[in-house]
């Protein structure tokens, strides 16, 4: 059984302004009935980044403020585990960015070609 030490979770603050979508509702008044009127009006805001949350087993979860990241539980500081066994660690070896990078690198090594044969590209054929 190979050790494997993770961060229980990193969070990474996500750089520059993106785009959401909000609803609105905008109140009228009828001009025959005098009745309130309610519409719902779909527009786009510019916000910050916010937060890139990534966790031991490979997920990663976005969070639009430090509030809702606190709410989720990701305002504390986190352990190093030893995944076989669930012991906190006090060091820890590599990253969870890192980590995700990687396996996203070999899933787009291993993937077979369309045709299914290697590519002789650059070989020396003769």
């Amino acid at each position: 059984m190979s050790e494997q030490f993770l961060k229980r979770f990193e969070i990474e603050e996500l750089k520059g302004k993106l785009k959401k979508c909000v609803y609105l509702y905008e109140v009228t008044k009828d001009k025959i009935t005098d009745r309130i009127m309610r519409k719902r009006v779909k527009k786009e805001v510019e916000v910050d980044a916010g937060y890139m949350v990534y966790t031991s087993r490979g997920s990663s979860i976005h969070f639009w403020n430090k509030k809702d990241l606190i709410s989720a539980g990701f305002g504390n500081a986190s352990e190093t585990v030893d995944m076989d066994s669930g012991d906190i660690i006090t060091t820890r070896q590599v990253s969870l960015k890192e980590l995700a990078q990687a396996n996203d690198i070999r899933r787009s090594i291993n993937r077979p070609l369309s045709s299914g044969m290697p590519s002789t590209e650059g070989l020396a054929l003769g």
